[in-house]
């Protein structure tokens, strides 16, 4: 199986940071299970990230001891032979580079969100259906265990009908700052953050998205030049299976300060009509204090390196599973045993992230609107 990742930035190969993302460490732990990978492609813009992008890989290689055969190369002369693809690239460019794909018949994984309107969702799924082709999203929050346990508690009623969820997700400035900073100006933090846990809310309760209202506030990053909210804050009426209204609150924010004890700082309550269950996932119980490091909450389950020999390294999490995944999702289809619309339902197809596309196109029409309601058109 031949595979082409679009984008090397921090979420694939780790860069700009002293660790290796999660996107290549996966593509490794996959070969070491299945060794069904004849070829890696690694496509980029720019040749000075082509460079660190291959030191990243011979990292990886030592790390974990896996020879796998890696060969980047600029995006525009791309012209190879390959099974599937891996998006990860800025979210404006989701569509063209997604419609390019599925025409040439290669199953596509790409980073959350898929497209950010409704029209280009739906232009995607029908090329999928006409090349009959396997085109999924990756929200590795269906994979986390956490997660899961909320969607078991769920379809026991044991909390009885969703009254309401209440979430609080923020990052660290230097998303904003320095990891999109070429881009921000096309983003922002719901788009960004926000999604992953209005896709999870479909995902663990099969409802319906109805109406959304946004307000955001523009602050610290306008005063550095960035054209971008600060934080938003959107309710969202949602419709669950049995007609019962519920309501989601996402308080999202880029700008928590850089000695934070974690990247991510994650919460989320749902509160039904007999309990209520509550998710911390920032502190999973994992907290380290030293001299050097300072103040640190680990998350052991996203997508973390374990082994400090060389050649015993390796990755686990929910990030690597939503990844391998995919992978193995393609292998299947490739060997003729499944077909993609095998996985619709069971997986963040393209059609299951039409919702959440709906529902980031009307809270950016709210915000534009002066943070009125507005209806989410599927």
């Amino acid at each position: 199986m031949k595979v082409l990742v679009i984008g090397t930035g921090n979420y694939v190969t780790g860069r700009g940071t002293d660790g290796c993302g999660t996107v290549l460490p996966a593509i490794y732990e996959f070969q070491r299970e299945t060794k069904l990978i004849e070829k890696v492609y690694l496509a980029s813009a720019s040749k000075k990230n082509l460079k660190e992008t291959k030191l990243k890989n011979k990292k990886i290689q030592k790390l974990t001891g896996i020879n796998l055969e890696i060969e980047t190369l600029p995006n525009k002369k791309f012209n190879k032979s390959i099974d599937c693809v891996i998006i990860a690239t800025p979210d404006h460019t989701h569509y063209d580079i997604s419609k390019s794909c599925i025409e040439r018949g290669l199953h596509t994984l790409v980073v959350k969100p898929l497209v950010t309107r409704t029209r280009e969702a739906k232009t995607l799924i029908k090329l999928c259906e006409k090349n009959n082709v396997y085109g999924a999203v990756e929200f590795h929050k269906r994979w986390d265990k956490q997660n899961l346990i909320l969607k078991d508690k769920l379809a026991l009623n044991t909390i009885g009908d969703l009254l309401y969820t209440w979430t609080e997700y923020s990052q660290k400035k230097i998303v904003p700052e320095i990891f999109f900073k070429s881009w921000v100006s096309k983003n922002n933090i719901l788009q960004y953050l926000g999604v992953h846990y209005i896709d999870l809310i479909r995902f663990i309760s099969r409802s319906k998205p109805l109406r959304v209202i946004s307000l955001g506030q523009k602050n610290y990053l306008k005063k550095k030049g960035l054209k971008t909210y600060d934080s938003i804050q959107t309710i969202i009426e949602w419709m669950a299976p049995n007609g019962n209204k519920f309501t989601q609150t996402l308080l999202m924010n880029w700008i928590d300060p850089i000695n934070t004890t974690a990247m991510s700082d994650q919460t989320i309550k749902v509160v039904g009509t007999k309990g209520r269950i509550e998710l911390d996932q920032k502190n999973r119980g994992v907290e380290v204090i030293s001299e050097k490091n300072h103040h640190e909450h680990i998350n052991p389950d996203f997508s973390k390196s374990y082994g400090t020999k060389m050649g015993s390294v390796t990755w686990r999490g929910y990030g690597i599973d939503s990844i391998k995944t995919f992978l193995n999702d393609v292998s299947l289809i490739k060997n003729e045993n499944f077909k993609p619309s095998n996985f619709e339902n069971i997986r963040p197809t393209f059609k299951e992230a039409l919702i959440s596309t709906a529902v980031l196109e009307a809270s950016q029409k709210s915000l534009s609107e002066k943070s009125s309601w507005k209806k989410i058109i599927l």
